[in-house]
């Protein structure tokens, strides 16, 4: 199928507030991400503001196929949206910050547990973030505390160490495609896990 009548993937970059779905985000495109940020007036007195907050990422693979990235800011400000976002979404990338494993652990696991509940297979790649700094949990202790299946694929990723971001991206495609030695033509650059 020619490029221009493919659909995009469309990929969920989320996880507990300052677990770092900006800066994953920041690794893998390959232009700007677009911030959004829109506050929802009350229509009365008493009636509470929404807002949303989230950034807007792509990336041309390999392959011809343009991914778009949609990272969510902190849970209770990416409701009102996330059934939108849900809609049609190719995978989940969810991050979690691996420094502070304890805060926000609960939430976490509701909103994996919100994807299980979906009913649909949708891949899900977590990224144990923030691996360069002292008292990161490890992959395994991540994958643990979030109580997920033995084969579920957690990736240590950190700012320093770009790659680590791209290489969870791969893993996610992977799973998209159910093709898991294709992971070099998305990024060549990139080791394949």
């Amino acid at each position: 199928m020619p490029y221009s009548e493919q659909r995009p993937l469309k990929v969920l970059v989320t996880g507990a507030c300052e677990a770092g779905k900006i800066r994953f985000l920041d690794a893998v495109c390959d232009r700007e991400p677009l911030p959004t940020n829109v506050a929802v007036r009350a229509t009365a007195p008493g009636t509470p503001v929404h807002s949303v907050d989230m950034k807007l990422g792509g990336r041309r693979l390999n392959d011809g196929r343009e991914l778009l990235l949609f990272a969510t800011s902190a849970p209770e400000r990416s409701e009102l949206v996330r059934d939108v976002l849900d809609t049609g979404v190719s995978g989940v990338v969810f991050v979690v910050d691996s420094t502070r494993l304890g805060r926000g652990l609960d939430r976490s696991r509701w909103m994996l547990g919100w994807y299980r509940r979906t009913g649909r297979e949708i891949p899900l790649v977590v990224c144990a973030d923030k691996q360069d700094m002292e008292g990161a949990a490890a992959p395994d202790v991540v994958r643990r505390a979030l109580s997920l299946e033995e084969n579920a694929c957690v990736v240590g990723t950190s700012v320093e160490r770009a790659t680590e971001s791209g290489q969870a991206l791969q893993a996610l495609l992977c799973q998209v495609d159910r093709e898991t030695d294709a992971a070099e033509q998305f990024f060549p650059e990139v080791v394949a896990l």
